[in-house]
């Protein structure tokens, strides 16, 4: 038991370390390396609007967040020392009377004409960089997208194509429907958005490669929950817990609760979430003269409504932040019509489950309805930045319907086929 706890304790520490090590590593690229990519990716972005809608101009769910991406560009270009691993310098948007400026005219001043940075964003680990910076050695911004887009597919592949091999193919129908219903056309062209599902995709690989293997599944999720922190902008977190918990679930047959594999299961993953953002909050505190804890702290109070933020008014309510995000889903008249359809569904497959099986059974499945509870909880939790930015943080919603159509699949004889094993 000590052992455990200490292991925990260490674990973020070490975590931590590492990944200000890997940040400094790349720092020692030289700046002429990638003075090239990164002049052409600040021009790119300057010629594109800060968030377009390439495919569907009127629905929201088609949006990217180019000023996020320009923030990933520059603070890339921009890590040249260890200071800069942990303070994340940038050039801030220079207001001039008259004229509408963006982050994008910042980078281009930045990059171009070799303007100073002005402004600290200590508040992420900005762990991309670790990825991205040596990728500006070969590829501008839109290139350098192209080549993360085929990453996000080709692991969305392996990892549907590891469920159906093991699990069946209508549990990997069920996990590939729920992912188109979040768009992963616009997901996989986003630096902000694949870190997320990239991350998501590993962890379900890893937990189906390793299911025969004996070792401590909730210091993985510990894992899983320290890497969202470290390369996450906070776009869908809980996916990552919530869709490798979904694969476990469908693993771990012969567990004794499900309900208590969730529990724990969720509490490692958020205390690897929390605890790798603490560290890295005292590592600024310590290592510069900038107080990191309060900073972050300060924020997130904010975020969630305790602290009051200047510019960010509105009344940000759990129900009205469901209604936005589902409305990215469903936009329009159509949503009332989805709902209930999903309602149904839920209702439907438990009578089924439970006519068939019995009450034990539908307790049983009814973990996935649990999981799938999970963004909903996390957006009431989070109701401001989700109301706000809703057209990308509507995503965790793929856990809500992997959940839901994994539940579905237990009232069907579909559940025990695989058609790759005969």
């Amino acid at each position: 038991m000590k052992k455990n706890i200490l292991k925990y304790i260490a674990a973020p520490v070490i975590a931590g370390a590492v990944g200000l090590v890997l940040l400094f590593m790349v720092s020692l690229i030289p700046q002429s390396m990638v003075q090239k990519n990164a002049s052409a990716s600040a021009n790119q972005l300057d010629a594109d609007s800060m968030i377009p809608r390439y495919i569907n101009f009127w629905d929201w769910s088609y949006a990217f967040d180019n000023h996020t991406d320009t923030l990933i560009m520059m603070e890339s270009y921009n890590l040249e020392s260890f200071s800069d691993a942990l303070l994340n310098p940038y050039r801030n948007v220079q207001k001039y009377e008259g004229e509408e400026t963006y982050l994008s005219d910042a980078f281009v001043e930045r990059v171009d004409e070799g303007a100073e940075n002005d402004t600290v964003y200590v508040r992420y680990w900005q762990g991309f960089r670790i990825f991205i910076r040596p990728m500006l050695v070969l590829f501008p911004y839109f290139q350098l997208r192209q080549v993360v887009s085929w990453v996000f597919f080709a692991l969305m592949f392996f990892m549907l194509a590891a469920v159906a091999e093991r699990k069946g193919i209508f549990a990997s129908l069920c996990i590939g429907l729920a992912i188109i219903l979040v768009n992963p056309s616009i997901i996989s062209h986003s630096l902000q958005y694949t870190p997320c599902f990239i991350i998501s995709f590993v962890a379900m690989l890893f937990l189906l490669f390793t299911e025969n293997l004996n070792f401590d599944r909730g210091l993985a999720f510990c894992t899983f929950g320290m890497l969202t922190q470290f390369f996450d902008f906070y776009t869908a977190p809980i996916a990552v817990c919530g869709l490798p918990l979904l694969v476990w679930l469908m693993i771990d047959e012969s567990g004794k609760c499900k309900y208590k594999t969730i529990l724990k299961s969720f509490a490692a993953w958020i205390y690897g979430y929390v605890s790798i953002w603490i560290v890295k909050l005292v590592f600024v505190t310590l290592f510069t003269d900038v107080n990191g804890l309060a900073d972050g702290i300060g924020s997130f109070l904010g975020r969630i409504g305790v602290k009051e933020v200047e510019n960010i008014k509105g009344e940000y309510t759990p129900l009205g932040a469901f209604v936005t995000v589902w409305d990215m889903v469903t936009p329009g008249a159509t949503g009332a019509i989805a709902l209930a359809a999903v309602v149904l569904l839920v209702a439907v497959s438990a009578f089924v489950i439970w006519k068939k099986h019995g009450i034990k059974q539908l307790a049983e499945s009814g973990a996935y309805l649990a999981v799938a509870a999970m963004p909903i909880i996390w957006f009431s939790a989070a109701c401001q930045p989700t109301t706000i930015h809703a057209y990308f943080q509507y995503r965790p919603l793929v856990v809500f319907f992997a959940g839901i159509f994994l539940f579905a699949l237990e009232a069907t004889p579909f559940k025990e086929r695989n058609f790759l094993r005969r």
